[in-house]
């Protein structure tokens, strides 16, 4: 019972404690009395240790063996250094014997050098003498060349010279305004006849307006961006005679009018595609290649398109042009017309195509042949019509010159008078279809740009885009100013603000001026004070309008009445809705949500039954009882005759 008692404590209601056993007290030994304990081993009474005694002599036998090969080295290493040493004996007497051969093989081969040499010193000798009778030659050759390369530097630095401040006198080229907001090639470029607007066209299909007055050193933006079409690139800008408006020509059939500001005034017709002859369609068919303003009148101007016509059209009339010429190939198929231009008194209207010639046509006699002819300005008679140059501009002088500029990489100066030949040819290079050429204000000089080599495999990164002068007194080369390192596209010279600017095809303008010759334009912008924006307002204010505050969130407007005199009764505060006010239907004002659901359910058809079909419903019934007619009519009949008769 004790024992069941010890395995369940718990449930008997007792506890039992184990007793601890004691710890038994140990004394502490020294070092010197500890003895290592040894390993015990099970084993029976009468056996003995037998993996004891084997470990013991494997280990003792293991020791011998290692011992009896370590003397047989010994042995060995003494025999092999015997042997190495009497061969190094035996080397040691063969290389003493080898040089002392090699000493005489040494001594026979400097004698006999020493006998070469003797031999070619005396040639030398010979050949010395020669080469000093034609360095002399050589040397008064140089002195000649010499002479003539300072001459000709001499010259090209009269002809050309670096842009530096105060280096050039007679073109305002001294100074720079950077304009870059387009990201693509600048396609055209337009200056209002004051000076102070100035409108810049892209590939990037935007047209940006700058704004000279309104811009700083730092904050140099446009004021307003606009795309005409979507997905066309801008050919053409021109402003008008007065400013107040400026037209536009994109990649689209339309040309379009713009107000100053950039409100859309009009948008003229598109011909029929489909038809053959082009004097029957209304418009052009096919994209535009660039617009033109009338010298002499203010309400019309030109637009010249790939259909191969040009189109002169009334600012009023949007419906269609007023005249057309056609241009037309030896074959006599039509020829898409990439430049034309007006004569400055408005006589003339010249007109390129793509094949390099040109075309004058006379503006006081009707457009149905050209006045004079130049069947291949820029191309020669023995080329291919395969190869096209296409002539990207046309202008004109005062006078009887006018210049023009192609695709094959040339400039030529002409004369009406006699133009079957050019007066002068100056080749610049030219790839770019925007390329144009203009006469400076005083008609001194013809400005036109330079492309830069297309080739993606040339290794020559100091290529430049540059800007060619062209003295038209003497019809020579005068200045050549480097402008940016991609091509340029586009030039103007504004008479006005005597001002330069240039478009390139990275999408950047560049404003040349000069303090001294240029007046307004850049300098404006330059001269500008900058707008610092205070410490005190980091942000920056809005001024709104009184019909703006009910738009703004957030904003707090200033109340009349306190908090305190607004009441607290909540049918106080409520305002009544208005009545509703206008037309109704049925007696009641006002349309509702129903109304509209019931108008498109019901549909109140009388309007269209037909009046004929309405009578002929009751024919049925007209033929089954013929005489409920007839029976009123004599009952109406004998009503009649009784109040007659008693009259």
């Amino acid at each position: 019972m004790d024992d069941f008692r010890a395995m369940f404590p718990l449930s008997f209601g007792k506890q039992t404690t184990q007793k601890r056993p004691k710890k038994k007290n140990h004394e502490q030994k020294t070092i010197a009395e500890e003895k290592p304990i040894k390993p015990k081993i099970p084993r029976n009474q009468n056996q003995k240790p037998i993996l004891k005694v084997e470990y013991f002599e494997d280990h003792y036998n293991s020791k011998n063996q290692n011992q009896n090969q370590n003397q047989n080295k010994n042995q060995n290493q003494n025999k092999n250094q015997n042997q190495n040493q009497n061969q190094n004996q035996n080397q040691n007497e063969n290389q003493n014997q080898n040089e002392i051969e090699n000493e005489n093989q040494n001594q026979n081969e400097n004698e006999n050098e020493n006998q070469n040499e003797n031999q070619n010193q005396n040639q030398n000798q010979i050949e010395n003498q020669n080469q000093n009778q034609n360095q002399n030659e050589n040397q008064n050759e140089n002195q000649n060349q010499n002479q003539n390369e300072n001459q000709n530097e001499i010259q090209n630095e009269n002809n050309s010279q670096d842009l530096k401040p105060d280096h050039y006198e007679d073109i305002p080229v001294n100074f720079e305004l950077l304009l870059s907001e387009h990201i693509k090639t600048i396609g055209s470029l337009a200056i209002d006849p004051s000076g102070s607007r100035m409108l810049t066209g892209s590939d990037d299909y935007t047209l940006k307006f700058w704004d000279f007055a309104a811009m700083d050193r730092i904050n140099k933006k446009p004021f307003r961006s606009i795309t005409p079409y979507y997905g066309h690139p801008i050919k053409g800008i021109c402003f008008s005679l007065s400013g107040d408006k400026f037209l536009v020509a994109t990649g689209a059939a339309t040309p379009k009018l713009y107000s100053r500001e950039g409100h859309q005034l009009a948008e003229y017709a598109r011909g029929d595609q489909y038809l053959v002859d082009l004097r029957l369609t209304k418009g052009h068919t096919t994209c535009l290649n660039g617009c033109c303003w009338y010298p002499t009148k203010h309400n019309m101007f030109a637009t010249y398109s790939g259909d191969g016509t040009v189109r002169i059209w009334d600012v009023e009339n949007q419906k269609t042009q007023i005249s057309l010429l056609r241009h037309k190939n030896a074959q006599g198929r039509k020829m898409p017309i990439t430049a034309a231009e007006f004569k400055r008194d408005g006589t003339l209207l010249a007109s390129a195509c793509q094949d390099g010639s040109i075309c004058f046509w006379s503006t006081k006699s009707p457009f149905n042949k050209p006045t004079m002819k130049i069947p291949h300005a820029h191309i020669p008679p023995k080329q291919s019509q395969i190869d096209l140059f296409e002539i990207t501009s046309i202008s004109f002088s005062k006078t009887n010159l006018f210049i023009t500029r192609s695709t094959d990489s040339t400039l030529k100066v002409w004369d009406l008078r006699k133009h079957e030949e050019p007066l002068a040819t100056f080749n610049l290079q030219n790839t770019s279809s925007h390329m144009n050429a203009v006469f400076s204000p005083d008609e001194k000089f013809c400005i036109t740009g330079t492309t830069v080599d297309p080739d993606p495999e040339s290794k020559d990164n100091s290529q430049t885009g540059d800007l060619v002068f062209i003295d038209m007194k003497n019809l020579n080369l005068k200045y050549k100013v480097p402008i940016s390192n991609a091509s340029l596209t586009n030039v103007l010279w504004h008479p006005k603000i005597n001002q330069i600017v240039v478009g390139t095809e990275a999408g950047s303008v560049h404003v040349l001026y000069d303090i001294k010759q240029s007046r307004k334009g850049a300098i404006l912008t330059v001269e500008h004070e900058i707008k610092i924006q205070s410490e005190d307002t980091p942000f920056k204010q809005h001024i709104y309008s009184y019909s703006e505050l009910s738009q703004v969130k957030g904003l707090k407007i200033r109340k009349r009445r306190t908090q305190n005199e607004i009441p607290d009764d909540p049918f106080k505060k409520y305002q009544p809705e208005k009545p509703v006010s206008g037309p109704g239907f049925g007696g009641k004002v006002g349309n509702s949500w129903t109304k509209h659901l019931m108008k498109k359910i019901i549909k109140d058809t009388r309007h269209e039954e037909d009046p004929r079909e309405s009578i002929l419903k009751h024919h049925k019934e007209a033929t089954e009882n013929p005489f409920s007619l007839l029976h009123i009519l004599k009952l109406n009949l004998f009503q009649y005759l009784i109040k007659k008769s008693g009259t």
